[in-house]
């Protein structure tokens, strides 16, 4: 069994009509784990076969017209992780308690890894 943890800041609209889609296609396709979405996003971990999470990421794609695939990461279980299936419309998907941060609107310089460890390393980082 594939589970998959995943994100991704956007502008999301009617996510109760989205919430209703994610749950009836998840549980079609015998899905279990935690979808939420939220103005900001959606994020979730999913547990089932790959085809039926890559079946998911699809439905995001398409319905959200996405530039970039959805993409998660992936790992492998002996059993379900979840005893269900759950899709929730919340106030945020990652709980920052700041209105004023808008993730799915300005984020910082993405940076390697390599260019990672030599800004921590460097003392004159903030």
């Amino acid at each position: 069994m594939k589970v998959v943890s995943f994100y991704r800041f956007l502008d999301l609209v009617d996510t109760e009509t989205m919430r209703d889609q994610l749950q009836t296609l998840c549980e079609e396709r015998g899905l279990l784990g935690t979808i939420l979405l939220a103005d900001e996003g959606v994020n979730g971990t999913l547990a089932g076969s790959a085809e039926a999470i890559q079946a998911v990421f699809d439905f995001l794609q398409n319905k959200l017209a996405l530039p970039n695939a959805i993409d998660g990461r992936w790992t492998e279980a002996g059993e379900a992780p979840f005893r269900r299936m759950r899709v929730k419309v919340k106030n945020e998907i990652v709980t920052l308690g700041r209105a004023d941060i808008k993730p799915q609107k300005a984020t910082g310089k993405h940076v390697s890894a390599v260019e990672w460890n030599r800004l921590i390393a460097d003392p004159k980082t903030l």
